[in-house]
């Protein structure tokens, strides 16, 4: 991905920015002397310049150095650096990288640093330290979304994905580059790169398909960046994506497609600089050639290849020579141009006068054109200004095609002349209109046109013939009636719908008598249409309304608003109803009133249960508010509550009031979190129970369905029991069995420890001094010398024992108390290493200290060295001899704690094992890689002493591949 807008035309670009050069410093425009170097110096570096590149860009850093500008000195360090990136130089590229960092973390520059650690991410990409580079990134991107630049930050992602895909992880590059494109598509991108970016993501998400083996993916994606490619009109680009296609289709084999593209790839890159791409193109045509046997190819290419390599590499040499001969060129030009200037003023007053004499001829010419097209141009005038698309042809070819034909058939009048107009109907139409066309008669038809682009649209057409000069013509004027057939549809199905509705529905006129009324209106009030047609819809009124209500709802109609409400209406037979209503006023263009719409609901039935309901409710209400510790809810289907009534609404911190026509998530949101999907399941018919949290008190809640008397689910009810004594005097039951049987475990793990872990190197001890007393003077030195060493190594572990199970003992009862003290990080780690080093030095190992980031801990230094020393005792048993450990510290991306890793590549831990390593209960040591025995006590003391330290340990492990501890100590505040 550019680092900076690649421009196609590289070599007229640095002739201008040259130009521009020259200006800024003749006059003293600073920030223009400055824009051109760096611009110089980015083209020259796309040229593949680097040390012509170099010169611009150290230039532009002693003009900033001079004006004192610390921060154009740190971004023009970082093009530095690029120069010697893009040459693969990187240590060089990381050590001005690291310069331009130190100005940008003095000034605070957050973009800037956003820069840096983007490139520092690169840099570790390149050292294959991946998850470095990730880190770095993600570095860049916390800062861009500060700043709010979300472009950077989706170029950031990018080198994210990339840098999976080098992880052997396309998976995680795919869908990161999914949500990248999707982003793209939603912001506004920097113009002149949009297309760029685009392009690059669609060649990265290619190739990711490729490595997956999923060329369909793979291929689609590269069609979709050579489109944009094209559209954009970038040789630099098309070569890039040609050379990704050859290289998909030599993976599948299509050697002939592959040839093909290369060759157009290595031409498009040599043209537009591409010199990356033109490079990798001879590779990949001379390693083609080789696969169809064409040696001779073959080593061509090869050989080109190595030449422009060569080539390049000249360019540091000859650049300086060029740059003399240019200036003398330049010198040399300078005085022929003022030898000339008076030779040349002379010419340009012959060229006038030649011009002059011209000039009246062609207009002479012009004028008699004129007088014989006039006619014809009248005809196109009259033609072009008409509404409806005109076309004359000659038995289907087509003589003449007006604007309004262009605009319907999506083609160039230029482009239709002399073709068959049949054939840009619809296949299903094509021969339907052939034999209209041909025939004596005059035709008004439909059909449908076919467009460039695939698109349908629907025409009338009105064809008749003429004569002309005894031959016959066809004239056929065509209407574009697409958008009138889709609103003839459209009223078909509104009709419709309203037809079907089960609501009644009426349109009247401004004074209220009725226009329409649709079906159900006849099912519900037992009027025939033709009956209530012109007649007021009080024939309908029940009389129980006064004249107040009707009049306070004309006055809102006539005032253009909606008005809503509940009539009591009478049906044809007599009987009464309720219906709720919505009455909507519909105006004409200029905002009158002249027609009214009403949509009315018959609610009969849902009125006599409000009722039945409201009578029922002062019985529920007085039976909840004397029930002990209980709170009894009534829900209705829309979630909300109806009644709330209880001794326990106290324990919630809640009065009735506050429950009702509430949603049950505003009332209960912060405690209830699955109460709505429980009450959901309930009027389903589910009977629902469950436990849960009110503050200090626990419930226990049931809910239930209640139907109506036919059987249909109207509420449910909420029962709440507080169960708080209950539910605390079995918790501390379980507690305290819990802490018995840990208690008793521990026991007899420590029992076994004193009976098996002490006798074993005390009967080592013992045998070997037995045999020492009982063979001092057969034994020679040597000889002696080992035993002594056994008896010393069965007395470490024994004393080393004894100090874990003093050291345990000093934790449970609480004896170790933590003092914290500030101290250097690098120093702690130092000190657990040296305190090791012996033990390493035995087995073979090497121990490594990795401080990525140092600071200060405020922890207590001998506790934390323990757990060091037990971590890396630990990785030493088992790892394997020759082998290293590595004790790492470092900072997370979220900087709010301090991490020590100790990583081993030794045997590893199954993961069933993972969750007893910190259990005295559960851990059980097994042999070290050189047949080490241990107690197990190592890690549980790690565990414990960790969380008097407010800290935490993690652990990662595969088996036969190694085990990492992580200590995570927190940083002060």
């Amino acid at each position: 991905m550019a680092g900076y807008y690649r421009i196609s035309n590289a070599d007229s670009a640095i002739r201008y920015y040259e130009k521009s050069l020259r200006l800024a410093e003749e006059i003293n425009v600073d920030t223009i002397v400055s824009l051109s170097l760096e611009n110089l110096g980015n083209l020259y570096l796309q040229k593949g310049m680097p040390y012509t590149a170099l010169e611009h860009f150290i230039r532009n850093y002693e003009f900033w150095e001079h004006k004192g500008d610390q921060g154009a000195m740190a971004f023009t360090l970082c093009d530095i650096g690029n120069v010697y990136y893009s040459n693969s130089l990187y240590e060089v590229a990381k050590n001005y990288y690291l310069q331009s960092l130190h100005l940008f973390q003095k000034l605070n520059h957050k973009l800037g640093l956003s820069v840096i650690y983007n490139n520092l991410g690169m840099i570790k990409g390149v050292e294959k330290d991946y998850d470095s580079a990730i880190y770095f990134f993600n570095q860049a991107i916390r800062l861009r979304q500060q700043i709010n630049d979300q472009f950077a930050v989706l170029h950031s992602r990018i080198y994210v994905a990339e840098t999976y895909l080098k992880q052997n992880k396309p998976e995680m590059a795919i869908t990161l580059l999914d949500e990248i494109l999707y982003l793209m598509n939603n912001i506004t991108l920097p113009y002149g790169e949009e297309d760029e970016y685009r392009i690059s993501t669609y060649i990265l998400r290619g190739n990711t398909w490729q490595v997956m083996k999923k060329y369909g993916p793979a291929r689609e994606n590269y069609q979709a960046a050579l489109k944009l490619a094209n559209r954009i009109n970038s040789g630099y680009y098309q070569a890039e994506v040609y050379f990704n296609i050859a290289k998909l289709a030599y993976e599948e084999n299509k050697f002939s497609e592959a040839l093909k593209t290369a060759e157009l790839a290595s031409g498009l890159a040599k043209r537009f600089d591409n010199i990356g791409i033109y490079r990798n193109s001879l590779n990949l045509l001379a390693r083609l050639n080789e696969k169809v046997n064409r040696h001779d190819l073959s080593s061509f290419y090869y050989k080109k290849s190595f030449f422009y390599t060569d080539s390049l590499l000249k360019e540091a040499i000859t650049g300086k020579l060029k740059d003399v001969a240019k200036a003398i060129e330049l010198y040399n030009l300078k005085v022929q141009n003022e030898k000339s200037e008076e030779r040349h003023r002379r010419q340009q007053i012959l060229w006038i006068s030649i011009a002059s004499i011209l000039f009246l001829v062609l207009l002479s010419i012009a004028a008699y054109l004129r007088v014989l097209a006039r006619s014809r141009k009248e005809f196109e005038n009259i033609a072009n200004a008409s509404f409806e698309g005109i076309i004359i042809h000659d038995k289907g070819t087509i003589i003449h095609f007006n604007r309004k034909a262009e605009e319907l058939f999506g083609r160039k009048a230029s482009d239709m002349k002399g073709k068959a107009v049949y054939d840009f109907f619809t296949p299903e139409h094509r021969e339907f209109v052939r034999d209209l066309g041909q025939s004596d008669q005059e035709a008004n038809y439909r059909a449908e046109i076919e467009k460039p682009d695939g698109s349908h649209i629907e025409v009338e057409v009105l064809s008749k013939p003429f004569y002309y000069k005894n031959r016959k013509f066809r004239v056929a004027a065509i209407r574009d009636i697409t958008r009138l057939q889709k609103l003839i549809r459209d009223n078909l199905i509104l009709w419709t719908a309203v037809e079907q509705m089960p609501d009644m529905f009426l349109f009247t006129d401004k004074n209220g008598n009725v226009i329409y009324a649709n079906s159900a209106f006849e099912k519900i009030t037992g009027y025939k249409r033709h009956e209530v047609q012109g007649q007021n819809p009080r024939l309908v009124k029940s009389g129980v309304h006064n004249a107040d209500f009707y009049k306070s709802m004309w006055k809102t109609l006539e005032s253009g608003k909606v008005w809503s409400g509940e009539f009591l209406n009478r049906k044809k037979d007599g009987s009464l109803f309720w219906t709720r209503a919505i009455i909507s006023p519909v105006k004409d263009e200029r905002g009158e009133i002249i027609y009214y719409a009403s949509v009315s609901e018959d609610i009969t039935e849902q009125r006599k249960v409000a009722e039945e309901m409201r009578r029922k409710d002062l019985l529920y209400r007085q039976m909840a508010s004397n029930l002990p510790d209980t709170a009894v809810f009534l829900i209705n289907r829309e979630l909300k509550f109806e009644l709330a009534e209880g001794r326990a609404l106290t324990e919630i911190g809640l009065k009735a009031p506050d429950f009702f026509d509430k949603n049950v998530n505003v009332v209960l949101s912060n405690n209830q979190a699955h109460l709505e999907e429980f009450l959901l399941k309930v009027f389903e018919g589910q009977f629902i129970a469950y436990l849960t949290r009110f503050g200090e008190k626990d419930f226990q809640v049931i809910l239930t369905p209640l139907t109506d008397t036919d059987g249909n689910i109207i509420l449910a009810l909420m029962l709440m029991k507080d169960i708080t004594e209950s539910m605390q005097r079995e918790k501390l039951l379980i507690e305290n069995e819990r802490k018995l049987n840990e208690l008793l475990e521990t026991k007899n793990r420590f029992i076994s420890i004193l009976a098996h872990d002490l006798r074993n190197p005390f009967s080592s001890i013992l045998g070997f001094c037995e045999l020492l007393q009982d063979n001092y003077f057969d034994f020679d030195d040597s000889k002696k010398i080992e035993f002594i060493g056994h008896i010393r190594h069965s007395a470490e572990n024994t004393l080393n024992l004894i100090n874990s199970l003093l050291n345990w003992s000093q934790l449970q009862q609480n004896q170790v108390h933590v003092k914290h003290v500030y101290v250097l990080a690098s120093e702690v780690l130092k000190e657990a290493i040296e305190s090791t080093e012996y033990m390493a030095k035995q087995k073979g190992i090497i121990l490594k200290q990795q401080v990525e980031a140092d600071t200060t801990l405020l922890t207590d230094p001998d506790v934390l060295s323990t757990i060091l020393r037990n971590l890396i005792t630990n990785a030493i048993k088992y790892s394997y001899p020759g082998s290293e450990v590595v004790v790492r510290g470092c900072l997370p991306v979220n900087g709010k704690c301090y991490e020590i890793k100790v990583i081993d590549h030794g045997v590893g831990i199954p993961k069933e094992a993972i969750s007893g390593l910190f259990n005295l209960s559960n851990s059980r040591s097994t042999e070290g890689t050189a047949r080490e025995k241990g107690s197990g006590m190592g890690l549980v003391l790690v565990k414990e002493m960790v969380e008097k330290l407010g800290s935490l340990v993690l652990v990662e492990s595969v088996v036969g591949q190694g085990t990492t501890f992580t200590v995570r100590l927190p940083l002060e505040s």
